[in-house]
């Protein structure tokens, strides 16, 4: 706090110095102000949170029109008119994505996310997400293992939906030949999803990095150059926010498991 009474945020470092005089170890001290670059940081996660919401709008009529004109709904188009329209559908689709993910970012970030927990049914909760991706264009098989309908998590159910509809859809992408496996695992203290798939790998030096923003494996940028390494970032803000856990396992060329690891006994964190 400053002598005016405001409050001020610095950034503080140390270091251990020799005495020229033989007197022993000293220490330096810097305290340094920084309320300006924090305001400049403030200002970025408005500013892509306004952006990221002004962009939804037009981004929404074009995938909706050009859902229509795909879907031959306004007439027959021809061949060369279905790949245009294929590739603009394509494209909105990825830059709608892509403004919500950073709108979920900047909400993380600015710790407006809030959690509204309750106890959610992990047997509708799957059935759900069958629904979602039944008509999903891939040749990989979705499972989902059977789950005891008394089985319930205590969580916030758009947000757990967000986390999983992530984790999902990159073991899809990223799974070529075989299948994606989704199951639930009660225990005594801790309620856990795994998501499994067959496909890539990640290698050992990316595992600990997967989760940071932006960062995507050499196997993932491989495949998808278009990706934009957020996906796994926001599921993992998200279970965190739950008090949880995201645990990556992984094998190049055996594919990956994502483990969501939720306590019993939920409590959201600030």
């Amino acid at each position: 706090m400053s002598r005016d009474g405001k409050n001020v945020d610095t950034e503080a470092s140390y270091t251990t110095i020799k005495a020229s005089d033989g007197s022993g170890p000293k220490a330096l001290a810097i305290i340094r102000d920084i309320s300006y670059e924090k305001a400049l940081i403030d200002r970025d996660k408005e500013f892509i949170a306004v952006t990221s919401h002004q962009l939804n709008t037009p981004l929404s009529i074009i995938r909706g029109y050009s859902a229509m004109l795909s879907g031959k709904k306004l007439g027959e188009l021809n061949t060369k008119q279905r790949e245009y329209v294929h590739e603009i559908h394509e494209a909105s689709e990825r830059m709608y994505t892509l403004t919500n993910n950073l709108l979920s970012i900047s909400r993380i970030e600015q710790g407006k996310i809030e959690l509204d927990l309750e106890e959610v049914n992990v047997l509708h909760l799957f059935s759900g997400l069958k629904v979602q991706y039944k008509n999903t264009d891939t040749k990989v098989a979705l499972i989902f293992d059977p789950v005891n309908d008394k089985e319930t998590i205590l969580v916030d159910d758009e947000r757990i939906k967000q986390v999983l509809c992530n984790l999902i859809d990159n073991a899809i992408k990223y799974t070529h030949v075989g299948s994606v496996h989704v199951k639930y695992e009660p225990s005594v203290n801790f309620k856990t999803i795994k998501i499994t798939d067959t496909g890539v790998g990640i290698s050992k030096e990316d595992v600990e990095k997967i989760g940071t923003r932006f960062f995507r494996s050499q196997e993932a940028i491989t495949i998808d150059n278009h990706g934009t390494g957020l996906g796994v970032y926001i599921a993992k803000s998200i279970i965190e926010k739950h008090g949880g856990e995201l645990i990556i396992e992984s094998e190049v060329g055996k594919g990956s498991t994502f483990t969501v690891k939720l306590p019993e006994k939920a409590v959201g964190r600030s």
